[in-house]
């Protein structure tokens, strides 16, 4: 356990460190913004809105909203998929964890752009508040529980008893 809680910490630290002195500018990463925006953009148009983004922003006629660092959703993401590869469990359950972590985190940021979007555009006075306090701290709430119940999940298979025949 001494062994993952510094694994988790050297990694997560090292991460922390590439991402603050990653430049919104540089081209992964804005193409990672880009990526958010064009998909949110796509499913609210799905629901029938007309939004469309244009780099980093989605428009509608009367307000849009940016994807910006911190509205990426990378450093919770991180927080997960890094517990998940650091974890003393085989290769293969880290990998389909961490896939699976961030596929789910990715979504779930997504749901939070298109919620702040309509926020905006129907409780434009809930925005602050939802956008700065309920979104992040559900972020880390579901990678915590996210990352418990894969824990769970890699142990309980990896320690389950072989049934004796009948």
């Amino acid at each position: 356990m001494v062994r993952f809680v510094a694994l988790f910490a050297l990694a997560f630290a090292g991460f922390q460190w590439a991402f603050s002195f990653a430049s919104t500018e540089s081209g992964p990463f804005r193409q990672y913004l880009d990526l958010n925006a064009s998909a949110a953009a796509a499913l609210l148009r799905l629901g029938g809105f007309e939004a469309v983004a244009i780099g980093t922003t989605i428009w509608e006629s009367t307000h849009s909203v940016s994807v910006k660092r911190g509205c990426d959703g990378l450093q919770p993401i991180a927080l997960l998929v890094i517990g998940m590869l650091v974890f003393p469990v085989p290769l293969r359950k880290r990998l389909i964890g961490a896939v699976l972590g961030f596929s789910a985190l990715f979504a779930l940021n997504l749901v939070r752009i298109i919620t702040l979007f309509l926020c905006l555009r129907y409780q434009p006075a809930v925005f602050e508040r939802l956008h700065a306090f309920i979104w992040p701290m559900a972020f880390i709430l579901v990678a915590f529980v996210g990352w418990i119940s894969w824990a769970h999940w890699s142990l309980r298979a990896r320690t389950a008893a072989p049934v004796a025949p009948a």
